[in-house]
This record gives structure tokens, C-alpha cells and sequence, in this order.
């Protein structure tokens, strides 16, 4: 073997793995972006590929993806805090923004770490040789990450009280406890009125047909929303 077939060998190599590294990591991306048109990158942080996030009972909070519909930024609790800022600003970077009442306080703990980390990945990887094709993934520094998990914990969903005990309030109840907590934590009935659970209601049903999440039936449905109206804020 000549010098100069030797010299190309390391060069012939560097660009196999590259070009092995975007397939193994661009076809994933390209898939879950395509899930998500709220977004300008896609749900890549939530994709099914992209390993979500595992309850402790083997079930994936929300499928495994964010809602196809963007929460409105301008009815975000404080929009203009410094918490608010980050939570638009890096969670919008991968998927549409989701609503700060889609977890509860310890399952935002959670869920803040595995997307950390992902951008803390990502943004690593933009300075790899195959980096400028990677999409353009920022990091939050160490104080933004703090007003961000300050923000969504204060902001998170309210659960239901110990005392409410649904799995023993009846069909409804048991209902309740089954259907919802496939995507979060069970919230208080107390969170709305009865007049508006309706709403609140069909929307989630909406959410998880398009998560993949096998909603209820009709008397399922019905069962539930008469337990939380009963339970309702008055």
C-alpha cells in the first residue's frame, strides 16, 4: 500500500462514522418533526424514538409526545417573568409549547432534567465534525435553568387531594382515575367550575386522540365529566 492510500484511510473512516451518524440521528429527527407542526424543529424531544419519559408503573406520561395544538403564549401565567421567558424561549426550540398545568410539580423535576439534558447533547454536538447539520439547539445557563424550574413548579398542575380518594367516589371516579392519569397526574375537580368542564373535558379527549392516547367512550366520557362536576369548584 502506497503512502498516500495510507494517509486517506483516517479521512475514509471520519466520513463513514459521519455519515453513519446522521443516519442513525438525522431519520429520527426528521420523523418526529413531521409529528409536530406547531413547532419550526418538531416533537423531537418527546418522539417516541427519543426514549420519553417512563412513569414509575411502566406508562409514558402523554404518549411519548406533546399536543399537536401550541399552548397560547399570551395566556401563560406572568408571561413577562423571567421564568416565563425561559420556558418560550428553550422548550420552543424542539416541540410546541406546551401548557405549564401538563405536569405536576414532581413530574416537572423530572421532565425538566431529560430535556436539559438533551440540549446540554444537542448543543455539544454542533461542535462535532457533522455538527453543521445539526439543528441549532441552545442550552439554558445554570440561573436560567433555576427561574425555569422555579416557574413551572409554581405553575404546575394542581392534583387532586388525598382526601378526594376517586377510585372510591363511584363508576366516575374509578373512571376518572383510570382515563387520566394515562397522560398526568390526576387533577383537583376543584381547578374549574362545572360550567367549564365541559370544555376542559372535550379538549383532553381531543389531546389524546391525537397523542395516540386510547380515550374513552361515550359513557366512559360521560361518567367522568359527572364526577368532576360533582367535584367541581363552585
Amino acid at each position: 500500500m502506497t503512502q498516500e492510500k495510507r494517509d486517506r484511510i483516517p479521512w475514509l473512516l471520519g466520513g463513514t462514522l459521519a455519515l453513519a451518524a446522521l443516519v442513525l440521528i438525522g431519520i429520527p429527527l426528521l420523523q418526529a418533526s413531521a409529528q409536530q407542526p406547531g413547532s419550526p424543529h418538531g416533537s423531537r424531544m418527546m418522539g417516541q424514538g427519543s426514549g420519553p419519559m417512563m412513569r414509575g408503573d411502566g406508562m409514558c406520561p402523554m404518549g411519548g409526545q406533546m399536543p399537536a395544538v401550541p399552548f397560547p403564549d399570551d395566556e401563560l401565567p406572568n408571561p413577562t417573568s423571567q421564568g416565563a421567558v425561559a420556558f418560550k424561549q428553550y422548550c420552543m426550540q424542539c416541540h410546541a409549547l406546551p401548557s405549564p398545568r401538563a405536569h405536576s410539580a414532581d413530574e416537572w423535576d423530572t421532565s425538566l432534567v431529560r430535556m436539559l439534558h438533551r440540549m446540554q447533547m444537542m448543543e455539544q454536538e454542533k461542535t462535532a465534525s457533522w455538527g453543521r447539520w445539526m439543528p441549532d439547539i441552545a442550552a439554558p445557563s445554570a440561573g436560567e435553568v433555576e427561574h425555569l424550574r422555579r416557574y413551572l413548579k409554581e405553575n404546575a398542575l394542581r392534583t387532586a387531594p388525598e382526601s378526594l380518594s376517586p377510585r372510591s367516589k363511584g363508576p366516575g371516579g374509578v373512571q376518572f382515575a383510570q382515563v387520566c392519569s394515562q397522560c398526568h397526574a390526576l387533577p383537583d375537580p376543584a381547578l374549574h367550575t362545572a360550567a367549564e368542564w365541559p370544555d376542559v373535558v372535550s379538549r383532553m379527549h381531543t389531546n389524546m386522540q391525537r397523542m395516540a392516547v386510547p380515550p374513552p367512550n361515550d359513557d366512559a366520557r360521560a361518567q367522568i365529566l359527572a364526577f368532576l362536576m360533582e367535584h367541581a369548584r363552585s
